[in-house]
């Protein structure tokens, strides 16, 4: 891991190869399942998506509501909670609001060729966390701060940090790959 913290154009901290090898391949399995699953329905944001830009949304927290020690998704995510991030508060003031959060959800989008995700916040949430796996050859499917015309420097595998009420979207995908090419997992923090 390799941890690295932004102040412009907003603070904002990315965890590089956040994920172990061998998580990953448990994670890409694990989400590869979820082809079958119907959209998540009191979700209108995400089954919307669905409907018009060729990409799929599930959240994860309803499909282990009652087991997400089952999840390997959610079982290696939750190691975040062992980085102590409050200790970061001096290079990223959000991570204060952390140790206050009592919820959290975690969706997941797949994208292939011709997805996109269109500009929203990330509505009553503190903070998200972001993380791409990169599946196959794509271009553009860039993620964007529209407000600042910022896209962070993300990798595969990099877990990006920032305050939930920025507005953001993710650029058309573009790619000769059959099938899914990207994978976001995405978690929200709220203070409920």
């Amino acid at each position: 891991m390799n941890i690295k913290h932004f102040s412009h154009p907003f603070y904002h901290t990315i965890i590089y190869n956040f994920f172990e090898k061998h998580e990953i391949s448990k994670i890409v399995n694990e989400i590869s399942n979820y082809d079958e699953i119907e959209p998540h329905q009191n979700d209108n944001h995400h089954s919307n998506l669905y409907k018009f830009n060729n990409t799929i949304s599930f959240c994860v927290d309803d499909l282990f509501a009652n087991n997400r020690e089952n999840s390997s998704l959610l079982r290696s995510l939750n190691k975040v909670n062992d980085l102590n991030l409050a200790q970061f508060t001096n290079k990223n003031p959000f991570f204060g609001y952390f140790p206050f959060t009592t919820t959290d959800v975690t969706f997941v989008q797949k994208y292939k060729n011709e997805s996109f995700y269109p500009s929203h916040t990330d509505g009553n949430a503190i903070l998200t966390f972001l993380c791409p796996l990169y599946l196959q050859e794509f271009n553009e499917g860039k993620l964007n701060f529209i407000s600042h015309n910022y896209h962070p420097p993300l990798e595969h595998n990099s877990l990006l940090i920032f305050p939930s009420y920025e507005i953001h979207e993710l650029s058309q995908i573009e790619s000769n790959c059959d099938g899914y090419v990207r994978y976001s997992i995405n978690r929200r923090y709220f203070m409920l």
